[in-house]
């Protein structure tokens, strides 16, 4: 659904005034701007008080002089369900086999092109080459990503728009799809009270058949790690949606207003620095992984990505040399593909940033199950589990102080 979308924050010039010398200047509208000149995407920078004029529902930004907006039109929203039941249906016509609701206990390194994936309904799949896609899970699957993708838990919410005497707003043209676009507003020390110092805040207009309410997400939300993947508690709570109108409350303060209508707990898996993390071991283990709650709308290239990996007779590494094509003897009969998704990567997704190298470590168990790991796994729970709880209860008490700007 194209809505537009917007970005907004704190200015590179203002956010530079507050860094310590030699820090890094980082401005969501600034950062988007340059990256629509280099694609040729149409986007253009606004101060907070134009983009409050051109969209009269964001009467919570501009809480601080230094806010600016980058808006692009051709932005917008991805309907998830929908464009899962396509991708389905398109690798079903090329004879693409599914199987789900098989948990998968064991990935074992055979020898040379030789994989086994075993379920614990008992199937036994052997391959050549396996790609590890598990998300919120993934970690349990490759021992390297213990603290390299850690899922973390997260809640949407969707609230009804209102007037100042209570009335429904979501059918005024304001709160339209086409007049209001999707956002993501970035807010800094100057204008925050703690809790929300460094936050950003994201989300969409309501759509027609579904709820009517504006959508909202904090990013990080309370920084609950989680010590297994679908460990998402008893569902969302009243300092959840406390979190989510004070994130309204500086965007759509109408909707901050509202009743909130559903609240939805999920899971992102995070990377240290928010980055993809694609690699291989070298030995035809292939992981994707870490894509910190911004991966969905990337699918269809980290898709055409992994293809490569797995189909090139090459080391399929990031970064490596640019793939050969099968039956070649390692060399092209012309000039390689310059398209190649592969090759245009670098080392920019491989665990090397961060020091670490699938080689050395490998699969679950390097051969055996993953139970083999118990004991590793309930400490780092237990721990992880107490740090949520101490960051969890630390948020609450300063949103009971901090509850309005």
């Amino acid at each position: 659904v194209q809505t537009g979308v917007l970005v907004a924050g704190p200015s590179a010039k203002s956010v530079a005034g507050k860094k310590k010398k030699g820090e890094a200047v980082f401005s969501l509208p600034d950062r988007a701007i340059e990256a629509a000149e280099r694609c040729g995407v149409p986007c253009e920078l606004l101060t907070a008080e134009e983009a409050k004029s051109r969209w009269p529902a964001f009467q919570g930004l501009g809480v601080h002089s230094s806010v600016s907006v980058a808006y692009s039109p051709d932005g917008g929203m991805l309907l998830s369900e929908q464009c899962i039941i396509a991708c389905v249906e398109a690798a079903a016509s090329h004879g693409c086999e599914f199987r789900f609701m098989e948990e998968v206990v064991a990935l074992e390194h055979e020898g040379p092109d030789s994989w086994i994936v075993r379920t614990r309904g008992g199937s036994v799949f052997r391959s050549a080459k396996v790609c590890v896609t598990a998300g919120m899970w993934a970690r349990e699957v490759v021992p390297a990503l213990r603290d390299l993708a850690v899922p973390e838990r997260q809640v949407l919410g969707w609230f009804l728009p209102v007037s100042g005497n209570g009335r429904s707003l979501v059918k005024e043209p304001r709160y339209a799809p086409e007049r209001l676009p999707a956002f993501v507003v970035q807010f800094g020390d100057s204008n925050m009270t703690s809790a929300y110092s460094q936050r950003t805040v994201y989300g969409f207009p309501p759509l027609p058949g579904g709820l009517p309410g504006v959508k909202v997400g904090v990013y990080n939300h309370f920084f609950q790690k989680l010590s297994k993947g679908d460990d998402l508690g008893e569902g969302a709570d009243a300092a959840d949606e406390r979190l989510l109108r004070d994130g309204l409350d500086l965007t759509l303060p109408e909707a901050a207003a509202g009743p909130c209508l559903s609240m939805s707990t999920c899971a992102f898996t995070n990377s240290p620095d928010n980055g993809f993390i694609v690699d291989t071991d070298g030995k035809g283990m292939i992981v994707a992984a870490g894509f910190s709650g911004h991966g969905f709308k990337y699918n269809m290239v980290i898709g055409e990505l992994l293809s490569e990996m797995a189909t090139m007779e090459c080391d399929s590494e990031i970064g490596g040399e640019t793939p050969q094509p099968e039956g070649s003897g390692g060399k092209w009969s012309s000039a390689p593909p310059t398209g190649s998704v592969r090759s245009l990567c670098g080392k920019a997704f491989s665990l090397e940033r961060f020091g670490v190298s699938l080689r050395e470590q490998g699969p679950a168990g390097g051969g055996g199950r993953l139970a083999k790991y118990a004991d590793k796994v309930a400490a780092a729970e237990k721990a992880l589990a107490l740090q949520a709880e101490r960051e969890r209860e630390e948020a609450k008490g300063s949103m009971h102080r901090h509850s309005k700007l």
